[in-house]
């Protein structure tokens, strides 16, 4: 359980974890630490996306409003998907 913890934050934060992602196969077994990994990656993920989509969103769309490369770029995606 602390293992997984550890290796949410550190996915959220963007650190590194590719020694976690190793050691947990050593750890817990094949099948269990690729378990265990594919199901914390996935939680990071879903967390990092909400604090993106909630807390850094006006951040974000600041720093797209400021810049003409990333008026450029978000106009196009706008456009083009």
């Amino acid at each position: 359980f602390q293992m997984s913890q550890i290796y949410i934050l550190a996915e959220v934060l963007a650190i590194p974890v590719v020694a976690l992602t190793a050691s947990s196969g050593y750890l817990f077994g094949l099948i269990p630490g690729t378990l265990i990994v594919l199901s914390c990656a996935t939680i990071a993920a879903t967390i990092s996306f909400f604090i993106g989509r909630t807390f850094l969103r006006n951040w974000a769309q600041k720093m797209i409003a400021s810049s003409p490369k990333w008026r450029a770029i978000d106009k196009s995606i706008a456009k083009e998907g």
